[in-house]
């Protein structure tokens, strides 16, 4: 099925697209993997794998494989991870203050409008 196709399928294109990835340090893989072993030893591990296939659609191995191999991971799959294991990487301010400071990268001049 096409998205042309597909019933009641509702535009909302953005006038821009910014695709965002992040580069994990070693800390914050560790920290994500902390989090995962310790959903197991508190027997939340039927839970967590539940959420892990079901909301983010991946496997325990592509989780450990997107987690522990991959140079960077896409913003909305991390964030989607650390609400499942309750971790914090990323967090709205961290993200406005990178994109700011893209912008001004962009622009060569500071964004001096604060954005809330």
């Amino acid at each position: 099925m096409t998205t042309a196709t597909r019933k009641n399928f509702k535009v909302n294109h953005r006038p821009i697209l910014v695709s965002s990835r992040i580069r994990l340090s070693n800390q914050e893989r560790a920290e994500i993997l902390t989090a995962y072993k310790h959903a197991k030893e508190d027997n939340e591990c039927e839970y967590v794998q539940y959420e892990l296939t079901d909301y983010l659609g991946m496997s325990e191995p592509i989780f450990f494989d997107i987690v522990n191999n991959r140079d960077s991971v896409p913003v909305h799959i991390l964030i989607s991870i650390q609400k499942t294991l309750g971790v914090e990487i990323i967090n709205r301010q961290r993200m406005i203050d990178t994109c700011t400071s893209y912008i001004d990268y962009l622009f060569k001049t500071p964004i001096t409008k604060e954005i809330k």
